[in-house]
């Protein structure tokens, strides 16, 4: 029998060669091999059908090779031959496989009654050997050669049978590379003759293959060189350059051909150290990237910035070089302080130096946001007691990956605890008379920095002395001129004071010639006090005209304590003491020689004081608290030694420290221990100074600053002149500018501003070489129009009310934001021009800012009533609060008030209407319903009444709410009685009382009053009564028919009226005297008939008037008697009447009111 593979023939195979019978077939694995079967008989006939035999299978490796489930062989007749398949596994290597027969199947024998004997011998079997492998490749399939001789490319050719043809698919003309195979290593070794490209074929001879295996070379030179480096290393770190080498096509060469082309880093700068990547750092790289660059490590060495290039040479020596890379060295980011200790509420903005510049920001973030938070800017607010960290990092964008990275971190630690006492800082107890030293408070462990900022004002401190005759505190900014609100300040100075002196003096006068003498200007007392190592000059008025000599004698310690310099240095030494230096000048020309001495005396540095230099001059009648923005001031810091005496002169270097870097910005100054502090934003920062070799000598300070110019950060509206001011110098003139003059028009001399458009501006305020200061202001229009009512109103009517509660206002307020921002009351400036430019009226305070009109509505149901006959609203503006007003005003007609007395439903309506003052646009505001009720009306307001009429009655008109609070008052000749009463109408019946009425009794204008205590409506009926024969008198029974006539009750006796009734009493005085001589009788009666009466010029001359009230029936019961209101009895704030608030006006000019409520009645 014979087993075969079932597979393409291959001719050429070297392996199928060598016999004809040949049991090693090589076969491409991971697929199924279909295995052809052929059994022979003894003269090699192959039979036509051999299922009755068993068969058996035998495998060298079943992991190689697996078997079908179904073992059964199928015999095609046509081929007199059986098939199976076998599965082959992915991996390569040699399996054997046999199969072999001895017996046959005995289920086909016995059915057919057929015997036979089992096993047969001999058996048949068959065996082969598969050679498993994979398909060819070269690798790689594509291959980048540099034209160069020795630049070889060594391809590997994996898997296959191993024996190969090797031909070109694209043979070029002339030879591209020479190709080399090698048959034992598989590998095909290429040599590049000339730029171009090859494709090679390579043919299994033995291995049926389903692909084309083929390889593309390309042999090309140097286009160009492509540099990826990040444009930033921190010193001391290391970043990653990638280099690639491309051809024309913009294919990278693999490293492995870069040592060919001599590829090196260049730069000229020491900033950065260049060098090839190690094989540790190779390791680190993503391999990809490794595939076609290569890798160089870039070191910083040094601060500065360097070009960094990388050069290949070509095979005709032409050098390719690289764009320029350029790469920051930069400081590794340090946040200042390492270690902060902070109180709850108190801030601290951290110092960050180092990082990429100019474009990198520094990200702040805290361990514990419950301990404490921090800004961007670095502001750390202490919130709990605890600690937390806060991380900074200097973060940029990296032009390599276009992503934002991280370039540096530094890490702060931040302690919030309990203040646990406080210390005075002071660094001696024994001082000199005439000192002046500085002193701080500070915790157990808590510098001023951890506690000046707590808000809202830090900690109030109180500075005492026990006895002020020894020494007193002062402010430390008493002598700057500026006053600080809060004079409890944690620093403060310490004056010494010098015991009283006493003696008697006397003047003499005397000519002598005087000659040039050697007097000392530097020092000028003959006294130096110098700390160690300082160094300081003598100076004297002969310098530069005498010979001058400098002398130490002998030190009176005995040590050497200081060293003398050319030209009067003096150098001291670290070792404390005195000593004594003689000057002498040579007088040539007089022949003579002047001499003195200066001692100095050397001690150590005890204390450190900043004090304030220059002064912050003020405006007359004003005075400083804080720093204007933008002013420059100059701090001097001051050593003293430990008894207070400051140092003359201290070359000592100092350290200085600020909690806010954003409010101040401090630099050197010009002289030694000089600080020039910059006043850049409004707020308070706490700047320290130390000395740097002795840290613990310190000194503390509050720098305040505030904006200068009034108003500051203004919120005004649309159209609004504005006055700006401040309380800078006026001895020198300044300017005034803005940055947007299409947003805000400013006269530069005047300050006065007129806002043209909505936005933002910036106010500029200068004084040639005092101070450059600004601030800004917002220009908005109305988005808001609300009426600010913190309670209801009251009720209104269009009757005159009681004079006593004033105008009715309504509180109109304008907002420029959404969220209910008011425009910022703008102050008149004292400056006279700004105050005609504004037309302010005397004892003005405010500018009005919005130009309005209220609008009024009164609805009766459905349909809408004119408000002109009735009732009219005012805009109305109080200069002296600056606060916008509707004031309500009743019209002066009875008419109109005894039409709408009895309507029922009426409903006042108010709506505001603004715009700026050329009215370019305007807002209306929504409705605001006004509790209405109309007034009521008498059927008459003035009343005569006789003998023989001595009753009438007067109807009251009204809507049902005014009738139930409706209260009557009347006078003692007057009697009121109630007589009906109806849905919208009260009858009373007015009559003289009883004990009033007599024939000749007369009285004139008695009042009447009827009230509302719903609406504080007040009306008076002015009754009079003409007694029997009283009307020959004139002016006291007026015409009947004028009581017919509703008129107002405003008038009064006149002084005529008086005068008439006083010389008639004189005229029948006279008479009486002559009749009384004639007859007594006669006389009498006489004087009887013609007495004086009482005219209603004698009002005062009545008896005390009775109150008498009489409220309608069915209503609730009313007080007796009514006093006018008094404060307290009304839940709205009485203010004074405006002109013509109680009197139906049509219109009445509003003047300004010195104080009102919210609605005043």
């Amino acid at each position: 029998m014979v087993m075969r593979p079932l597979v393409q023939q291959m001719v050429d195979c070297p392996l199928l060669e060598r016999s004809s019978q040949a049991t090693q077939f090589p076969v491409r694995n991971g697929r199924d091999l279909d295995l052809e079967i052929v059994v022979y008989d003894g003269e090699n006939r192959p039979f036509d059908n051999f299922t009755s035999l068993h068969w058996g299978w035998s495998l060298s490796d079943t992991a190689m090779i697996s078997l079908p489930k179904d073992l059964a062989l199928k015999i095609n007749s046509s081929t007199k031959s059986a098939v199976t398949t076998v599965h082959l596994s992915s991996q390569s290597g040699t399996v054997s496989l046999s199969i072999s027969c001895k017996k046959h199947i005995t289920s086909y024998f016995e059915a057919e009654h057929i015997t036979f004997k089992d096993p047969f011998h001999p058996g048949v079997n068959s065996s082969l050997t598969l050679l498993l492998r994979g398909e060819p490749e070269i690798v790689p399939s594509v291959a980048m050669v540099f034209y160069h001789p020795q630049a070889k490319v060594t391809l590997q050719i994996q898997h296959g049978s191993g024996h190969f043809q090797l031909g070109y698919a694209n043979k070029p003309h002339l030879p591209v590379a020479d190709l080399d195979y090698q048959a034992e290593p598989q590998q095909i070794i290429v040599t590049p003759l000339a730029e171009g490209h090859v494709k090679l074929v390579l043919r299994d001879l033995c291995l049926e293959v389903g692909k084309e295996v083929s390889a593309n070379i390309y042999i090309a030179g140097i286009h160009s060189i492509q540099v990826q480096v990040p444009d930033k290393v921190q010193v001391g770190s290391r970043i990653l350059a990638f280099v690639k080498v491309v051809d024309g096509r913009g294919v990278a060469f693999p490293p492995s051909q870069h040592k060919y082309m001599h590829l090196l880093p260049y730069t000229k700068s020491s900033y950065i150290d260049v060098r090839p990547a190690t094989a540790q750092v190779l390791s680190t790289v993503p391999a990809e990237q490794l595939v076609d660059s290569a890798v160089f490590v870039v070191e910083g060495v040094d601060v500065g910035s360097a070009l960094l290039t990388f050069n290949a040479t070509l095979a005709s020596r032409k050098v390719i070089s690289s764009w320029p890379a350029e790469i920051q060295v930069f400081a590794p980011l340090k946040m200042i302080p390492k270690y902060i200790t902070l109180l709850p509420t108190a801030t601290f903005q951290i110092l960050s130096t180092g990082g990429p510049l100019p474009q990198a920001s520094i990200a702040y973030s805290i361990g514990n946001a419950t301990v404490a938070s921090v800004d961007g800017g670095g502001l750390i607010e202490a919130l709990v007691p605890g600690n937390t960290t806060v991380i900074g990092k200097a973060q940029a964008l990296d032009p390599v990956t276009g992503h934002v990275t991280t370039f540096s971190e530094d890490v702060v630690y931040v302690q919030v605890l309990k203040l646990r006492g406080i210390k005075i800082f002071m660094p001696f107890t024994r001082l000199l008379a005439g000192m002046e030293v500085a002193l701080y408070a500070h915790g157990i462990d808590e510098e001023p920095f951890s506690f000046a900022s707590a808000s809202p004002l830090g900690i109030s401190f109180l500075w005492s002395a026990s006895n002020i005759d020894v020494l007193s505190l002062v402010s430390v900014y008493e002598k700057a001129g500026i006053s600080i609100q809060e004079e409890q300040d944690f620093a403060a100075i310490m004056h010494t004071r010098k015991p009283r002196a006493g003696g008697d003096t006397t003047d003499g006068q005397v000519q002598v010639q005087v000659l040039p003498a050697l007097q000392l200007l530097n020092p000028p007392d003959g006294f130096f006090l110098l700390p160690h190592n300082g160094v300081a000059r003598i100076i004297t008025n002969r310098d530069g005209t005498s010979h001058m000599s400098y002398k130490l004698l002998n030190d009176v310690e005995g040590q050497s304590v200081v060293t003398l310099r050319s030209q009067g240095e003096v150098l001291s030494s670290v070792v404390n003491g005195h000593a004594v230096v003689m000057v002498t000048a040579l007088e040539e020309e007089l022949g003579l020689n002047q001499t003195v001495v200066v001692h100095v005396e050397v001690r150590p540095v005890a204390s450190i004081s900043l004090l304030p230099v220059s002064v912050a001059q003020a405006a007359p009648n004003s005075k400083y608290h804080a720093f204007p923005l933008g002013y420059t001031a100059e701090f001097a810091a001051h050593l003293h030694d430990n008894i207070g005496r400051q140092f003359d002169f201290a070359d000592v270097p100092l350290g200085q420290r600020l909690n806010r870097y954003d409010i101040v910005q401090v630099s050197p100054g010009a002289a030694n221990g000089s600080y020039i502090v910059k006043a850049a934003k409004q707020g308070d920062a706490i700047l320290k100074i130390w000395v740097s070799a002795q840290p613990h000598i310190s000194d503390f300070i509050r720098v305040r600053v505030g904006y200068a110019i009034i108003p500051s950060l203004a919120n005004v509206h649309l159209g609004t002149k504005i006055c700006f001011t401040t309380h800078l110098t006026e001895d020198q003139p300044g300017w005034w500018t803005t940055g947007d003059q299409g947003l805000l028009h400013i006269q530069p001399e005047t300050g006065v501003a007129m806002a043209l458009s909505t936005g933002r501006a910036v106010v500029y305020h200068k004084i040639k070489d005092i101070i450059d200061t600004h601030t800004e202001l917002t220009v908005a229009r109305i988005h808001d129009i609300t009426f600010n009512l913190t309670r209801e109103l009251p009720h209104f009517t269009n009757g005159p009310r009681q004079s006593e509660l004033g105008p009715y206002l309504v509180p109109v307020q304008f907002s420029h934001t959404p969220s209910g921002g008011e425009f910022t009351p703008l102050l008149i400036s004292p400056n006279r021009a700004c105050s005609e430019e504004v037309n302010a009226s005397n004892g003005a305070v405010y500018i009005q800012q919005v130009q309005f009109e209220c609008l009024l509505e009164l609805k009766n149901g459905g349909s809408t009533l004119s408000t002109e006959r009735f009732i009219v609203a005012q805009s109305h503006f109080d200069a002296a609060t600056g606060k916008s007003y509707c004031h309500l005003l009743a019209v002066e007609d009875v008419r109109s008030v005894e039409t709408l007395a009895t309507m029922q439903g009426l409903s006042l309506f108010l709506r505001v209407r603004a715009f700026d003052f050329a009215k370019t646009y305007s807002e209306v505001s929504r409705s605001l319903g006004v509790p209405f009720v109309p007034a009521f009306a008498l059927s008459r307001y003035k009343l005569t009444l006789s003998p023989s009429e001595n009753a009438a009655d007067i109807q009251v008109t009204g809507s049902l709410k005014q009738l139930y609070t409706l209260q009557v008052v009347s006078s003692d000749p007057v009697s009121v009685q109630r007589v009906s009463v109806s849905d919208n109408a009260v009858v009373y019946r007015i009559s003289v009382a009883d004990h009033r009425r007599q024939p000749h009794a007369t009285f004139s204008n008695e009042r009447v009053t009827f009230s509302s205590g719903l609406t504080q409506q007040e009306s008076v009926l002015l009754v009079s009564y003409a007694g029997a024969g009283t009307c020959e008198l004139p002016g006291v029974c007026p015409d009947k028919q004028d009581g017919d006539k509703p008129v107002v009750p405003i008038s009064t006796p006149s002084k005529l009226s008086e005068q008439l009734v006083e010389d008639s009493r004189i005229f029948v005085t006279i008479i009486c005297i002559v009749v009384v001589v004639l007859a007594a009788l006669i006389g009498y009666v006489v004087l009887k008939e013609k007495s004086p009466q009482l005219t209603a010029g004698f009002q005062s001359q009545l008896p005390p008037p009775m109150l008498q009230a009489s409220p309608p029936p069915n209503f609730p019961p009313q007080s007796p008697a009514r006093t006018p209101l008094q404060g307290g009895q009304t839940p709205f704030q009485k203010t004074p009447p405006l002109p013509g608030s109680s009197a139906f006006k049509r219109s009445s000019k509003l003047s300004p009111s010195p104080q009102h409520g919210l609605f005043s009645q």
